[in-house]
């Protein structure tokens, strides 16, 4: 190998000297990383790290490489040219070394000089390396620490990716792992270089990933690189090839979980990314070959291993919550089991119940009826697992239904467990029936009773499981089919509440505020606000009095209460007046607690609903009641639209809007604390802070007379006029709002947003076929006519004829906003003409755009405005 440079040679004392300075920072212990040497040192550990330093022994050589590692990070730019290249000599041959740390230690050092631009031909160099047979390993593991630490020094993905696709099956193993650690960094950096090669890699990685004699590391490896080429919409599913897909479907299998979690990941992004079945028949005949041995396969890694199942005393309710008793933290075996079951529901998705029933049924027959628990539950959570087919099932599910009801009551708690999940997935056929039988009616009520008894469960992870599942099923309930049942619901999620810990609270609330969403106004009864409502005040004054936060961990479920009596304050409406009082002193003290932006934002947005559902009321209520320091609900609300944090901002923002619809006379008093907190946050990030600031901004425009607003003018459109005209964010609900401001504001002040009308007329007016209602757009239109009678020299022509276009119905213009647009194009002449450059602009402009529609609507004559071509008119 020659970099251009004869051998250089230290001298016997510069031998002597370092290596007698290696063997004392070996005797010392001392980390190589804290060793800072001058660049003039490292030839010379080059020297030692090299194969003519292995009289010094493999720890000295290993040693000397490492400092060399650390040194090169600077790029060696104080070592004259020659001595670098010798480095660069000593690092390629560093990577052919047998020992593995010298190898890792000199590929270190090569990429550490090409990223400091010290080594820029590294990539020429190594691509000659793999052309030889006694190199291509020490070139292939330093191709991988530069593809991995410096992707950009790859200039030529394409030829690389042809070259590495010939190393896959290189009989040497630590080649073909090198060569797909490659190819897998290329894939993310620059997916289109493998594009064309799909097919050679995808037959190439499957072949790695069956191999019997392959490491776990490299099937990991190849298994998690098919699965990125999946990912590139350019490659096409076509090119797996039907041994591939048999390969893919026997890693399901492998003894080792990461790589079987990935192949439950192949299968299910393949199965939810291919075309139907009718688009491409020779793909799914395919997939129809493997389905037997993949579903099998699928199945049985539903099954965990016996010395992970818990006994069920470790989750019941006497039992404290741990910090680790989450899905997350069991490890690979229970991350395996979900992988299998979300490939089961892809694949019941992907090739249909024709496919699929045939073969996974019998398989869960012998499992359901298997008086073995465990075989029992994962029957039952196949079962679920494959509920998208629960349309050709019609004829089983008079049975499955009332075996999982029979499940409800098992003694054995991942039975009532994973059957409670499994009924919310078949649930559907009866919530969704407006007219149900007999049969359905009397399976409805079991369920609800079934489920309820299971909410009130002594296992915590039947408890979850049974609120969840509830949860899932009120999503496409029937409010009909619900009213039957909802006190009877309520009755038992309250009761719930006296059962559970804070982990299981947090559920039963989200159950609680679906439950209120889903019935809406049915909780306005006095009987169900009579459960409701004394339970929560009082576990939300219980609450707010204890310990939230400690160091950003939240020790007790606030938020998601918050959020469930916001939701069931919004349902009952009218019936939640009498408790208003104690929701809205604990949202004050929370607020002024400073809790942190997820509860601050619940509890912002309970008093926004409590707003909007109580009306005038509140303001009373508000001036009744005020916080332990004496402020105003406006203050607090307008200190927290001042936060650091854009959640608790965009909140406060909302709130506004909410208060200026409900506050009557004392809006000016309001406005006074509310308009400059919004008005800093119209140009604040993210859009949605500043899109929900403009939004408030025009609730309170459109209820306020001219002398209100007048003073806020000003700042105003200074931060709305950026917004108009440069949408960064392209937002375009910020853009709607911020043109729906401006022209109410320009309605009640048109002489003082007329005046700056030249700067914003056109994006403004660009806006206006975009607004979501009718009443908007004339409510626009109207405040353009006002600026442009105030401002004539600042109306834009061609904007002023789109704007005036947009009405190409005489029926559907208000009169008032078509005699302002009748009065300005008949007097153009007069009051227009003598502002633009020349009547040849003007003309040009009405000839060329919409003239025969805005003949039609306005009336002739329009000595301006000729009528045209019929096929200009605007539709």
């Amino acid at each position: 190998m020659s970099i251009g440079i004869s051998v250089w040679n230290p001298t016997p004392k510069e031998v002597e000297d370092a290596s007698a300075f290696l063997n004392r920072l070996r005797e010392q212990k001392k980390n190589p990383k804290l060793v800072h040497l001058e660049d003039k040192y490292a030839p010379i550990l080059a020297y030692f790290m090299s194969s003519r330093g292995q009289t010094q022994g493999e720890d000295i050589q290993v040693l000397a490489a490492r400092l060399l590692q650390v040194q090169a990070q600077g790029g060696l730019s104080e070592l004259p040219s020659e001595f670098v290249r010798f480095v660069k000599l000593c690092a390629l041959n560093g990577t052919c070394a047998p020992l593995p740390q010298i190898q890792h230690s000199a590929a270190c050092v090569a990429v550490a000089l090409s990223m400091s631009g010290t080594w820029p031909e590294l990539l020429e160099n190594l691509l000659q390396m793999m052309t030889r047979n006694s190199e291509v390993e020490g070139a292939l593991v330093t191709l991988r620490a530069l593809v991995e630490r410096a992707p950009g020094r790859v200039n030529n993905p394409d030829l690389l990716a042809r070259k590495l696709v010939g190393f896959l099956k290189d009989p040497n193993s630590k080649n073909r792992e090198n060569s797909i650690g490659c190819l897998k960094q290329i894939c993310e950096v620059s997916p289109g270089s493998l594009v064309d090669h799909s097919g050679v890699f995808f037959a190439s990685m499957g072949s790695l990933v069956a191999g019997p004699d392959e490491s776990a590391s490299t099937r990991r490896s190849a298994a998690h690189s098919i699965l990125l080429l999946m990912d590139l919409k350019k490659v096409h599913a076509e090119g797996l090839l039907g041994e591939t897909m048999q390969q893919m479907a026997e890693a399901v299998g492998d003894n080792d979980e990461a790589v079987a979690i990935t192949a439950c990941d192949f299968w299910i992004k393949f199965c939810t990314g291919t075309r139907s079945k009718s688009e491409n028949p020779s793909l799914h005949e395919r997939v129809t070959s493997v389905l037997p041995r993949l579903v099998s396969l699928l199945v049985s890694r539903l099954d965990l291993p016996r010395d992970q199942i818990e006994p069920d005393h470790v989750y019941d309710v006497s039992v404290p919550d741990g910090n680790d008793d989450t899905e997350a933290s069991k490890g690979a075996s229970h991350a395996l089991r979900k992988k299998a079951a979300a490939g089961l529901d892809a694949i019941c998705s992907s090739s249909g119940s024709e496919s699929l029933l045939p073969i996974v049924l019998p398989l869960l027959q012998a499992r359901l009826m298997c008086e073995d628990v465990h075989s029992r539950e994962t029957g039952i959570l196949a079962l679920g697992a494959i509920a998208e087919c629960q349309q050709a099932m019609n004829e089983h599910l008079l049975h499955i239904f009332p075996y999982l009801l029979k499940q409800l009551v098992d003694p054995a708690a991942s039975i009532r467990r994973i059957t409670c999940w499994t009924l919310a997935r078949y649930s559907a056929w009866l919530f969704k029936i407006r007219a149900p039988d007999e049969t359905q009616l009397l399976h409805l009520k079991e369920l609800i009773q079934g489920l309820m008894m299971r909410i009130l469960d002594r296992h915590k992870q039947v408890q979850e499981a049974a609120c969840s599942s509830l949860t899932s099923i009120l999503g496409f309930v029937q409010p009909a089919n619900l009213e039957t049942y909802l006190e009877f619901i309520i009755r038992n999620l309250m009761h719930a509440f006296g059962l559970y810990q804070r982990k299981n609270v947090i559920v039963l609330c989200d159950a609680l505020g679906t439950l209120a969403d889903a019935s809406g106004p049915l909780l306005d009864t006095p009987a169900i606000a009579t459960m409701l409502l004394p339970p929560l005040c009082l576990r939300l004054e219980k609450l707010c009095e204890g310990p939230v936060v400690e160091e950003g961990v939240e020790l007790s479920p606030l938020g998601p209460l918050l959020e469930c009596i916001t939701s069931i304050v919004q349902a009952m409406g009218q019936g939640a007046k009498p408790y208003a009082g104690k929701f809205f002193r604990g949202a004050l003290d929370i607020l002024e607690r400073d809790l942190g932006p997820t509860i601050s934002v619940c509890a912002l947005d309970m008093l926004s609903v409590l707003c909007g559902v109580m009306g005038p009321e509140f303001w009373e209520m508000a001036r009744q009641i005020k916080s332990g320091k004496s402020k105003h609900v406006a203050e607090i609300v307008a200190s927290c639209a001042k936060s650091e944090s854009p959640q608790i901002r965009q909140s406060a923002c909302v709130f506004f809007g909410e208060a200026a619809k409900t506050c009557g006379s004392l809006l000016v008093n309001i406005m006074e604390t509310a308009m400059p907190a919004l008005i800093q946050n119209l140009d604040t990030k993210p859009a949605a802070v500043a899109s929900n600031a403009s939004w408030a901004i025009g609730e309170i425009a459109l209820r306020c007379d001219s002398a209100g607003l007048r003073p806020f003018v000003g700042p105003l459109m200074s931060r709305l006029i950026p917004l108009v005209n440069e949408n960064r964010s392209g937002s375009q609900k910020l853009a709607e709002n911020v043109a729906i401001t401006i022209g109410r504001i320009g309605c009640i002040c048109p002489n003082l947003v007329g005046a700056k009308l030249e700067g914003f007329c056109k994006a403004w007016c660009s806006q206006m076929p975009r607004l979501p209602c009718k009443f908007e757009r004339e409510n626009t239109s109207r405040a353009l006519c006002l600026m442009a009678k105030a401002n004539p020299v600042g109306v834009d022509v061609e904007s002023f004829v789109d704007a005036a276009s947009l009405w190409d119905n005489k029926q559907e213009i208000p009169s008032d906003l078509y005699e302002m647009f009748y009065e300005i194009l008949h007097s153009w002449n007069k009051q227009v003409l003598r502002c633009v450059p020349s009547k040849t602009d003007l003309l040009h402009v009405s000839s060329e755009r919409f003239g025969l529609s805005l003949n039609l609507v306005y009336l002739s004559p329009l000595d301006i405005f000729p009528a045209q071509n019929p096929r200009l008119h605007r539709t």
